[in-house]
Protein backbone atom coordinates (compact mmCIF):
# COMPACT_ATOMS: atom_id res chain seq x y z
CA UNK A 1 0.00 0.00 0.00
CA UNK A 2 0.89 3.47 -1.53
CA UNK A 3 1.74 5.82 1.62
CA UNK A 4 -0.67 8.52 0.54
CA UNK A 5 -3.09 5.84 0.75
CA UNK A 6 -2.39 4.87 3.70
CA UNK A 7 -2.79 7.93 4.80
CA UNK A 8 -5.81 8.54 3.37
CA UNK A 9 -7.30 5.55 4.60
CA UNK A 10 -6.45 6.80 8.36
CA UNK A 11 -7.66 9.99 7.77
CA UNK A 12 -11.26 8.82 6.27
CA UNK A 13 -11.47 6.43 9.43
CA UNK A 14 -10.64 9.43 11.84
CA UNK A 15 -13.41 11.65 10.25
CA UNK A 16 -15.69 8.83 10.77
CA UNK A 17 -14.88 8.40 14.46
CA UNK A 18 -14.97 12.00 14.78
CA UNK A 19 -18.65 12.57 12.78
CA UNK A 20 -19.99 9.94 15.25
CA UNK A 21 -18.32 12.25 18.31
CA UNK A 22 -16.39 9.76 19.28
CA UNK A 23 -13.19 11.82 19.31
CA UNK A 24 -12.17 14.08 21.73
CA UNK A 25 -12.63 17.51 21.20
CA UNK A 26 -8.60 18.10 22.02
CA UNK A 27 -7.29 15.43 19.61
CA UNK A 28 -5.67 16.41 16.60
CA UNK A 29 -6.55 14.69 13.67
CA UNK A 30 -3.48 15.41 12.06
CA UNK A 31 -2.17 14.24 14.56
CA UNK A 32 -3.66 10.83 14.95
CA UNK A 33 -2.87 10.42 11.36
CA UNK A 34 0.83 10.74 11.12
CA UNK A 35 0.74 8.56 14.85
CA UNK A 36 -1.22 5.92 12.90
CA UNK A 37 1.20 6.18 9.55
CA UNK A 38 3.83 5.74 11.92
CA UNK A 39 2.46 2.87 13.88
CA UNK A 40 1.69 1.36 10.70
CA UNK A 41 5.07 1.80 9.43
CA UNK A 42 6.90 0.10 12.73
CA UNK A 43 4.39 -2.58 12.84
CA UNK A 44 5.46 -3.96 9.12
CA UNK A 45 8.58 -4.91 9.93
CA UNK A 46 9.34 -5.51 13.87
CA UNK A 47 12.39 -6.77 14.96
CA UNK A 48 11.45 -9.85 16.53
CA UNK A 49 8.59 -12.04 17.38
CA UNK A 50 8.17 -10.55 20.97
CA UNK A 51 7.79 -7.22 19.44
CA UNK A 52 5.53 -8.49 17.07
CA UNK A 53 2.78 -9.59 19.88
CA UNK A 54 3.41 -6.60 21.92
CA UNK A 55 1.90 -4.55 19.19
CA UNK A 56 -0.64 -6.77 18.43
CA UNK A 57 -1.83 -7.38 22.00
CA UNK A 58 -1.57 -3.36 22.78
CA UNK A 59 -4.74 -1.79 23.62
CA UNK A 60 -5.24 2.18 22.96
Amino acid sequence: MSPQRRVGLISNSIAEVAARGDLRAATDPGELVTYGTCALSAARSPPSEAAAHRLSSSSP
